[in-house]
């Protein structure tokens, strides 16, 4: 049930970022700078990311990822400016699949 509330949650979180303000908002940059301001869109973003799977192993109880989860996607993407600037939703795959990755 927690997780059925969570991706509800999510889906309607990562909505703030489907309606951008102009046609650049939605680039990685530009979501960095709003996450900085508001971690729980940010937060919805990327748990959302994490609940419908990728590339990456999360830990298991990474349902609703924490503040400091969320400050390590932050942080990876802020060092690494080169992976897909234009797109957020890849952007943020990226960094979980390099913060989380699994082993082989």
């Amino acid at each position: 049930m927690d997780r059925f509330i969570f991706a509800a949650l999510a889906a309607l979180g990562a909505l703030c970022f489907a309606v951008p303000v102009k046609a650049d908002s939605n680039d990685t940059a530009n979501m960095i700078a709003q996450c900085r301001v508001n971690l729980i869109n940010c937060r919805n973003s990327i748990g959302l990311a994490v609940l419908t799977g990728g590339d990456w192993c999360a830990p298991k109880d990474m349902v609703m990822p924490t503040d400091a989860e969320v400050e390590g996607v932050l942080s990876w993407l802020e060092a690494n400016p080169q992976v897909h600037p234009d797109d957020w939703e890849a952007a943020s795959d990226a960094a979980l699949e390099a913060l989380y990755p699994c082993s082989k």
